[in-house]
């Protein structure tokens, strides 16, 4: 239970108090009363840890708690989340956090919708919940107004997919290195940063794999983006053949299979407006991005009879929830024809005898 006083000092009372054993002292006024009720209301607050006396204004908190999370993350997360807080801080702006409310939360969200994705704008309260959980732990507020508040529901977008004369009309109207990005992503499934990261040394040409070791993002090298990123992809004799055609006889396992011609890393922002823009054109295509390549490498796979475990470690998904939840679409009707398969089940397996049943199970393991 905490305690504390009320001292008269000259005209006025004050009051003084404990809190993590450290004395704070307030001045309250002439009125004994109020100096007490004062008291009160503090000591309820120490006794329910809700008790916060700092105060800081929202760009204040928001550069600070950047900076205690910086140590953390990668460079790329950092400048995502300093992104996001550039939008938080136009809004919020000098308040003091003490007072932002749930509804002010809220209020946030919704200018921003219609705007920004329900993706982004869900980014945005998750930023903002991690934000005020420090607050708390600083003592600048004692509860976080983002609880309670649900990310806006995504809509999900149908994926790209290529057809297989989409793909031949573009790969008809590309040639060097253009033609090789295109081909790798579309044979490989790697992502763009995987592609800009991607060196001599870690594409096997006698085995026929790739190892997924680095992600290039936003001008960083990078750890690749999750635990199941960093892989072994295992790629076809077709993509093993143009490697080998395109790999320069002086390249060193440092050197970048993808460059801006200088050897540096490609500049996928200028790929993208310049030869990916330009073969879309030729190849009269329209509002295709990159991303696709990786699509129809996964719907290529699901159509010819790959295990969804193994299309998912080749892409790199954390788990293969996300993989089944991207492309259950695609998978073949397993409806179709179930009934008579399960008859079938049972009555070879009923068929067999009770003597057997043990036998039937390890016949099926």
């Amino acid at each position: 239970m905490a305690t504390g006083s009320v001292i008269k000092r000259g005209n006025n009372y004050s009051i003084v108090y404990y809190v993590d054993g450290k004395q704070r002292w307030k001045t309250i006024g002439p009125v004994k009363k109020e100096a007490e009720k004062a008291l009160r209301d503090i000591m309820g607050q120490v006794d329910r840890q809700e008790y916060a006396d700092k105060t800081i204004g929202f760009s204040e908190l928001a550069e600070k708690w950047l900076g205690s999370v910086q140590a953390q993350i990668k460079p790329s997360s950092l400048e995502f989340y300093a992104t996001i807080a550039k939008h938080l801080n136009e809004y919020f702006k000098s308040r003091q956090v003490k007072t932002i409310t749930t509804a002010d939360i809220e209020s946030y969200l919704a200018s921003k919708l219609g705007g920004l994705s329900n993706k982004t704008v869900g980014y945005h309260l998750g930023v903002l919940k991690q934000i005020f959980n420090k607050a708390k732990v600083w003592r600048y507020v004692y509860s976080n107004p983002c609880e309670g508040l649900k990310r806006p529901k995504i809509e999900h977008k149908e994926i790209q997919i290529l057809s297989s004369e989409q793909i031949d009309n573009l790969l008809a109207v590309v040639d060097g290195q253009t033609r090789l990005i295109i081909l790798t992503a579309l044979r490989s499934g790697l992502r763009a940063g995987e592609l800009c990261a991607l060196s001599w040394g870690n594409v096997d040409l006698m085995a026929g794999t790739i190892d997924v070791k680095s992600n290039y993002v936003r001008g960083q090298f990078t750890s690749p983006k999750s635990r199941g990123s960093k892989r072994r992809v295992v790629i076809d004799a077709g993509l093993v053949n143009e490697l080998v055609n395109a790999k320069p006889d002086s390249a060193a396992d440092d050197d970048l299979v993808f460059h801006n011609g200088e050897g540096k890393p490609l500049d996928w922002t200028q790929f993208l407006h310049g030869g990916w823009a330009r073969a879309l054109k030729a190849a009269g295509l329209t509002k295709f991005t990159p991303h696709g390549l990786r699509h129809s490498y996964a719907s290529i796979l699901l159509a010819y009879g790959e295990q969804i475990a193994f299309i998912s470690k080749q892409l790199g998904h954390s788990n293969i929830g996300i993989t089944l939840n991207t492309y259950s679409h695609l998978l073949p009707n397993q409806e179709t024809g179930a009934g008579d398969r399960i008859g079938k089940a049972f009555n070879d397996f009923l068929g067999a005898g009770a003597g057997q049943i043990q036998d039937a199970f390890l016949a099926v393991k």
